[in-house]
């Protein structure tokens, strides 16, 4: 199986998200900064958006440890990728850097954007296995 992944630096320290078709559907694993771990687990499945059902769209189911912020990011790229290839997603993330504010949360989310986009055409390329 063909193994797909992209990656940024933030702090000094690696972010990656790589993924991986098992069958028509998608494992993904979204980690990195100083102490990589799964702080959440997500599930999310491609549908018919509810605004507009001619669009696709995605829900998912998230198990969060507490205490994590990793559901905004791994949510956001789990949904991004179901609906965007129409499949079901499993992702687990787990991002830590000490002492973050407000600010550099966002720009840890927005760098995991990055990422999913960047995944996301490689997996375009690639198709199920």
């Amino acid at each position: 199986m063909e193994s797909f992944r992209a990656g940024r630096e933030f702090r000094g320290a690696a972010i990656e998200a790589s993924a991986r078709w098992v069958g028509e559907d998608l494992w993904v694993i979204l980690a990195g900064g100083t102490r990589p771990h799964i702080g959440s687990l997500v599930l999310a499945s491609s549908r018919p958006s509810l605004n507009d059902p001619a669009r696709a769209s995605a829900t998912s189911s998230v198990l969060n440890r507490p205490g994590h912020l990793d559901e905004r990011p791994g949510r956001a790229l789990a949904e991004r990728l179901a609906a965007a290839l129409g499949c079901h997603v499993a992702l687990a993330c787990g991002i830590h850097y000490d002492r973050l504010d407000a600010p550099a949360i966002a720009r840890v989310e927005e760098l995991c954007a990055e990422l999913g986009e960047e995944l996301l055409g490689r997996l375009r390329g690639g198709g199920p296995g």
